[in-house]
């Protein structure tokens, strides 16, 4: 089986012999991140505030993007959602914090920060915050998915 194209338009997946000899069927590429978490590293002291920027990547121009933000309860605690340059709605649940980010203006210079997440560190040792998003625009809410982590080092 073969999938047909039109010309001038990209596909998501494409055919790729099997073993046997027919055709299957695999994604291609994934989409990257609208958003990223900076910075990737964060060292803290225990009961002390942190901060991580949500921020729109200058390379994937976006005007709407869901994302998930997940913790370990035990070892953080979220605190609050600063403002930036998007319209932020946040859902807060123990261990996750789902985020709308709307937006407002199309500034393309450099990695604009959307919104500011604050957390505080419950105990020592190591955590990870780690967020998942996908941009509203470019994808369904079945569509790709990218994941990137901050490792969260407590003293």
């Amino acid at each position: 089986a073969t999938t047909t194209v039109p010309a001038g338009t990209a596909s998501p997946m494409q055919a790729n012999p099997a073993p046997s000899g027919t055709a299957k069927t695999e994604p291609v590429a994934r989409l990257p991140s609208p958003v990223t978490l900076r910075p990737a590293e964060v060292s803290t002291t225990m009961g002390q505030e942190f901060r991580l920027d949500v921020l729109a990547r200058h390379d994937h121009p976006m005007t709407e993007a869901m994302a998930t933000v997940s913790y370990d309860p035990k070892r953080v605690e979220f605190r609050r959602v600063g403002p930036g340059a998007a319209a932020i709605s946040a859902r807060a649940t123990d261990g996750q914090v789902v985020l709308t980010i709307r937006r407002q203006e199309s500034v393309d210079q450099g990695d604009t920060v959307l919104a500011m997440l604050f957390f505080q560190a419950k105990v020592k040792g190591g955590a990870t915050v780690t967020l998942h998003a996908t941009g509203g625009d470019a994808a369904a809410a079945d569509g790709p998915v990218a994941q990137e982590s901050v490792v969260v080092h407590v003293q």
